[in-house]
């Protein structure tokens, strides 16, 4: 794994769970787009970890020697899930 690979893993290790423990704080003073873009990250962080799990759980013969996609997935599945997830949150909000 390469170093920006590296950075990438631990900011969806550390980084995404931190942001949205940050932004879960002001949970009641949220709009609603605001309220459902938080569900949606903590969802799509669910999800990518599930997805992750997956792929980290596949024997090794599986993952083709000069395929850089399963180390791409992994270290950034943790990053693109929540993303996803909140843009597609805030983005099915309706305003009353």
């Amino acid at each position: 794994m390469s170093a920006p690979m590296m950075v990438v893993a631990l900011l969806g290790i550390f980084g995404v769970p931190g942001w949205l423990l940050w932004k879960g704080e002001n949970y009641r003073r949220m709009s609603a787009r605001g309220i459902r873009a938080w569900r949606g990250g903590v969802v799509g962080y669910g999800f990518s970890l599930l997805g992750v799990a997956a792929l980290l759980l596949l024997p090794p013969y599986l993952w083709p020697p000069a395929n850089p996609w399963i180390a791409a997935l992994i270290s950034g599945g943790l990053l693109l899930g929540p993303v996803a997830g909140a843009a597609l949150g805030a983005a099915t909000t309706r305003e009353q």
